[in-house]
């Protein structure tokens, strides 16, 4: 049996802050030593997004671009 893992999910409209929020808790989960799956899922810019998170703090991001993270995630 896997052990559970926390899940956090963040929403908000353009320009909420969204993206500084999920540094700012990366950064937080770091200093704890510990590392967080991250999955971006934006019509634009998710690859661009997941470019700029810091990869130290990260197990796995996976960007998600003009898609559907139900979707996208049954090949995954």
């Amino acid at each position: 049996m896997h052990p559970v893992k926390p899940l956090l999910l963040i929403t908000g409209f353009l320009g909420a802050g969204k993206t500084a929020l999920l540094r700012r808790l990366l950064m937080d989960l770091r200093r704890q030593d510990c590392r967080a799956d991250v999955i971006l899922n934006d019509f634009s810019n998710a690859e661009i997004d997941a470019a700029t998170l810091d990869s130290s703090s990260v197990t796995s991001v996976a960007p998600l671009s003009a898609g559907c993270a139900c979707c996208e995630g049954e090949q995954d």
